[in-house]
């Protein structure tokens, strides 16, 4: 319980790997960045991975600042997998991942073989005021290379979404397979006819094509 003013980390680690690192905010209030594991590069050819980190957001609490909630994120290339965020009667007022890779230009990032899949979002009786991502591949460099696989988000109970809902998303030239949003458990009618939509043929080849569809 409380209020923080600060980022609140599960696991931090530079030149490592970030792994099975859990953030549980139950009836309270975080005022800067949520990450389950922080993976960040600092020297060529270090394995850098993020994988099995979780967020929970939970009973009423929130994260009320311009900040995002990632379950893992890796800074300057490698894997971010099987990472999970939670938000169950809770809110954020920014983006939330489930994994995030971010690259940006420096001395040593992984040019090749970045990967963000089967990472997860679920999001239940909840409100985000911002986009929310199953795994994203970000960067702004020329010549990285990457995919976005199989990634997740879950929407149920009386859930409010803002902005876009992407089940895997990248910035640049990667790939995005399998990508899956899932919206369920919410008789309202403009809900019911979204799903409706989403079962549809139209918009299951524009789930295939595009990866993802907005609220």
């Amino acid at each position: 319980k409380g209020e923080f003013e600060y980022a609140v980390y599960g696991g931090y680690t530079e030149g490592g790997s970030a792994k099975g690192n859990t953030v549980e905010i139950d009836e309270a209030k975080v005022k800067d960045e949520i990450i389950g594991g922080y993976a960040q590069r600092s020297n060529a050819g270090a394995e850098i991975v993020a994988d099995g980190n979780k967020v929970t957001i939970k009973n009423g609490s929130s994260s009320i600042n311009v900040q995002k909630v990632y379950g893992g994120y890796v800074f300057g290339g490698g894997t971010a997998q099987n990472n999970e965020v939670i938000i169950d009667g809770g809110y954020a007022s920014s983006a939330v991942y489930g994994g995030f890779i971010k690259i940006a230009p420096s001395l040593n990032y992984q040019k090749t073989g970045n990967v963000s899949k089967n990472n997860k979002v679920t999001i239940k009786d909840s409100t985000v005021q911002s986009t929310v991502y199953g795994g994203k591949f970000d960067f702004t460099v020329s010549d990285a290379e990457g995919s976005v696989e199989g990634n997740e988000v879950n929407i149920s109970g009386d859930s409010t979404i803002f902005s876009s809902v992407y089940g895997g998303s990248f910035e640049t030239q990667v790939s995005a397979p399998n990508g899956t949003v899932t919206v369920k458990g919410n008789d309202k009618p403009n809900v019911k006819a979204f799903i409706d939509w989403i079962l549809s043929s139209e918009g299951q080849d524009t789930l295939d094509k595009v990866g993802y569809v907005s609220l």
